[in-house]
């Protein structure tokens, strides 16, 4: 029988340790909920942080599942090392020609389109736009990014092929330019050449990560042999399409082949042209969450340790003006553990609290983000896993900064602790 009672009685001490707890933090509300400031602004802090970098995250995976898991970016690339690393840009850039066979030697290889960039004076009457942003492309453009027309018509391949002066605009040019919505037709005055607008292109993704220059919304659409010279204007960056996205290995592997094998690069030099893709971006993005996390997490130490001290002051001063209790307690049967057990539970519940308000500061500035235009972080949500693992912190928290007073408390000696008022 007695070692029944014995196991009852050890089973109940901390439920009995966790409700003295309650009773105690209760009396003093207003002095715990200052202590836990430190450790409440750590938790939203964090959880802000890691919903923010998901948000995100999942907003790239989605990105690349609806339209960049077959793209890849092909663009010119000053080596490191080798006598090349001293060239000129203009040498190392891509070549229109460098294209003429690219399709046969990479069957891999779906499509591609060339892109040249261009600051030109854009104008409407009395309306201009001093630097506008031109983007040469061919007929592929629309396949490859996604992006049709609102109004009008696509690029064609007669357009390209004959250098036709037309353009498509977006929205926003639209607009600097007074122009009606029914624009179509009407003439634009591009460089000091008549162009004529075609159609009213639609926006970018609203978080593209493979297109170089593409994904400007405020870039007017022309044919690439409108504005490609190769003297002035130059081929800035080639974005392919890949047959499927199990064909994406394949493709890189035959551009980054055929490319060497045409600029005639030797086994030991560098690669003067770089081959990106969407996990190549994954990665860095990747990479730059760790170091976003890694920051994060330093700056938070700083608050979780002074609302750490903040809990063993007032656990300091708790056991102070508690030891005629605690030597009550030990008188009546109470050992140095459950007393032990008692204030390392005050401790982590006062740290918990400071937790779970966190969690709901975090939860709250997530709403807020999410909110926000233009921030791409309508996707932000606090996961499980960050809600356990920051309680999970806050009660190891106060459990480490709560044990220097639950030691002193559980060394009181009865007699003289009843001696104290």
């Amino acid at each position: 029988m007695m070692p029944l009672r014995l196991c009852v009685f050890w089973m109940l001490a901390p439920l009995r340790s966790v409700a003295i707890a309650l009773r105690e933090l209760r009396a003093q509300k207003l002095k715990c909920l200052l202590t836990i400031i430190g450790i409440m602004i750590a938790t939203a802090s964090v959880t802000a942080a890691a919903a923010a970098l998901t948000g995100l995250r999942t907003k790239v995976l989605r990105d690349i599942d609806i339209m960049g898991a077959t793209k890849m970016n092909i663009s010119g690339k000053r080596p490191s090392s080798g006598p090349k690393r001293l060239w000129p840009g203009p040498l190392l850039g891509l070549k229109s020609w460098e294209f003429d066979s690219f399709r046969v030697h990479c069957p891999s290889i779906e499509t591609f389109t060339r892109q040249a960039g261009w600051l030109a004076p854009i104008s409407n009457g009395q309306w201009e736009i001093a630097e506008g942003d031109l983007l040469g492309v061919d007929e592929t453009w629309h396949e490859i990014t996604g992006r049709s027309v609102i109004a009008g018509r696509q690029l064609s391949y007669m357009d390209v092929r004959e250098a036709k002066l037309v353009c498509l605009i977006p929205e926003e040019v639209r607009v600097d330019l007074h122009l009606p919505v029914d624009c179509v037709g009407r003439p634009l005055l591009i460089a000091g050449k008549m162009y004529k607008i075609i159609g009213i292109v639609e926006p970018p993704s609203a978080f593209e990560i493979i297109e170089a220059q593409s994904d400007d919304p405020r870039n007017t659409i022309v044919p690439f042999t409108t504005i490609y010279n190769g003297t002035t204007v130059w081929l800035s960056n080639v974005t392919a399409k890949a047959r499927s996205p199990q064909a994406v290995n394949n493709a890189v592997a035959e551009t980054l082949a055929y490319f060497r094998r045409i600029r005639r690069l030797s086994a030991d030099e560098p690669d003067t042209f770089a081959v990106t893709t969407a996990e190549n971006y994954l990665s860095t993005y990747d990479e730059i969450s760790r170091d976003i996390i890694t920051a994060t997490i330093l700056i938070v130490s700083v608050s979780l340790l002074v609302g750490g001290i903040g809990v063993m002051n007032i656990m300091l001063i708790s056991v102070a003006g508690r030891k005629h209790e605690i030597g009550l307690r030990k008188a009546v049967g109470a050992t140095p553990l459950i007393i032990l057990i008692q204030f390392l539970a005050e401790a982590a519940i006062l740290s918990l609290s400071g937790g779970l308000l966190g969690l709901a500061l975090g939860q709250l500035l997530t709403t807020i983000m999410r909110t926000l235009p233009g921030t791409h972080l309508d996707q932000a949500e606090v996961q499980p896993w960050v809600a356990a693992l920051s309680c999970a912190v806050a009660i190891c928290t106060g459990i480490v900064f709560g044990m220097l007073p639950a030691i002193k408390a559980a060394s009181l000696e009865p007699v003289r602790a009843l001696r104290c008022n």
